[in-house]
C-alpha cells in the first residue's frame, strides 16, 4: 500500500491579513447595518416590524460569521462558503428584481460585501478549513 502525501505551499502572512481585515471591514458594515435595523425596529410600523427585527437579528449573526473567519479562517469548514452562498444569492435576487425598492442599494451593498468575501477566501485559503474534516460516517468506520 502507497501512501502519497500533498503539501500546500504556505499562505502568504500578508495575503492572509488583507484577507482578514476585508472580514474585519465586512463586520464593521455589518455592524453599522444592525444598528440601522435597530432604529428601523423600533421605528417599524406594526405590520413591518417583525419583520424588520428578524433583519436586525440576522445582521448580528452575519457580523458574528464574519468575525468568526478573520479570526479563524482555516478553521470551520463551510462558514466561507453559506457566507459566499447568501450574499451571491441575495445580489442576483437584487438583480433580477431591480425595479423594486431598495433593490440596487441592497444589490450593490451585498454584491461589494459578496466580491469582498471571495477576495477573502482566496487570499486566506479559506477552503482549506476542509482539509482537517472527518465526516461521521468515516469516524464510524
Amino acid at each position: 500500500m502507497t501512501s502519497s502525501t500533498t503539501t500546500s505551499p504556505p499562505i502568504s502572512r500578508r495575503a492572509d491579513l488583507v484577507g482578514r481585515s476585508l472580514m474585519g471591514f465586512n463586520v464593521l458594515l455589518t455592524l453599522v447595518a444592525f444598528v440601522n435595523g435597530i432604529a428601523l425596529t423600533v421605528s417599524a410600523a406594526a405590520d413591518d416590524v417583525v419583520v424588520q427585527a428578524w433583519q436586525m437579528f440576522g445582521f448580528a449573526i452575519f457580523a458574528g460569521m464574519w468575525t468568526l473567519v478573520a479570526l479563524w479562517p482555516r478553521r470551520i469548514p463551510g462558514i466561507w462558503e453559506f457566507l459566499i452562498a447568501h450574499k451571491l444569492a441575495i445580489t442576483i435576487f437584487c438583480l433580477v428584481n431591480i425595479s423594486q425598492p431598495d433593490a440596487v442599494l441592497t444589490g450593490a451593498i451585498d454584491g461589494f460585501i459578496m466580491i469582498t468575501t471571495v477576495i477573502a477566501y482566496l487570499l486566506c485559503r479559506g477552503w482549506r478549513s476542509w482539509n482537517g474534516f472527518v465526516p461521521r460516517r468515516a469516524l464510524a468506520a
